[in-house]
């Protein structure tokens, strides 16, 4: 028996988006990605920086751990000459006892901390040093850097400002100028407030191992040519709401304001707790 046509009444049209519908979707979808992007983007951020906190923890303990080795004392902010075997800094001492390079390496910062491995034992590389003229120039091939190259860490070695004692400086500031007679920087049992004074910082100085210039850590310029209180925070400019990870010498880290760390009192760039 052959079917029954269909009749034509009992066909039902298809229907379709129109063109307004699908321009309000999509119109709907750019609006919700223009809100959750940067949304997502800050999340990946404050992860990225919680990752870095986390590095200047195990670095703080390591650092603590090396001045229980050798009679209180700090390790040395850097020793030899630039792009040469015999150099090495601060991080290459307190290697041992962290064993994971990664942990030198900030997840947000532009360059990396890279070891050499050709070198027995590997130490990180110096890509910028020199003297005078060629202060900001690479050590091993002599070309010139771009400004404000971010390094990831560095410890603090600001000096006293003028007139005031070198104890005013930085826990790592070893130098001993003519007439001083105490001087305790480079010694960890000398810091009379371990846990308000600032032993490491993401930097963004010119030296690859060591935040010092300007006119000290008490100076704001100078504060902001060394300290990267940018990295974190989305921003090319430097404001009061600028901040950065820092390790304290009681080896705890915190993500720290860049403006109000200059102010007095609270000054926590200087191993003296009375200025």
């Amino acid at each position: 028996m052959n079917a029954l046509p269909v009749s034509l009444g009992d066909r039902r049209p298809t229907r379709a988006f129109t063109l307004i519908e699908l321009l309000v979707v999509i119109a709907i979808i750019a609006i919700l990605a223009a809100i959750l992007f940067p949304v997502f983007a800050r999340a990946r951020e404050k992860a990225r920086q919680t990752a870095c906190l986390s590095n200047l923890k195990q670095i703080g303990s390591a650092i603590l751990m090396y001045a229980q080795d050798y009679e209180e004392s700090l390790p040395l902010v850097e020793s030899g000459t630039c792009g040469t075997p015999d150099s090495y800094g601060w991080a290459d001492l307190v290697y041992p006892y962290v064993k994971n390079a990664q942990v030198f390496d900030c997840p947000s910062a532009t360059p990396r901390m890279v070891q050499n491995t050709a070198l027995n034992p590997p130490r990180f590389r110096r890509d910028r040093g020199g003297t005078g003229a060629g202060v900001n120039n690479d050590c091993t091939t002599g070309a010139a850097l771009p400004a404000d190259t971010n390094y990831n860490y560095g410890v603090n070695s600001f000096f006293a400002p003028p007139n005031n004692r070198d104890a005013h400086g930085g826990p790592f500031w070893t130098v001993v100028r003519s007439g001083e007679t105490v001087m305790p920087n480079g010694n960890f049992a000398a810091i009379p407030a371990p846990a308000t004074t600032v032993g490491i910082s993401e930097g963004r100085g010119s030296s690859p191992w060591s935040l010092s210039g300007g006119n000290s850590a008490w100076d704001f310029a100078s504060l902001d040519g060394q300290v990267d209180g940018r990295r974190h925070m989305g921003t090319g400019a430097v404001d009061q709401t600028s901040a950065m990870n820092v390790m304290f010498m009681d080896g705890h880290a915190k993500f720290t304001n860049l403006v109000s760390g200059t102010r007095n009192p609270g000054r926590i760039w200087t191993v003296r707790d009375d200025d």
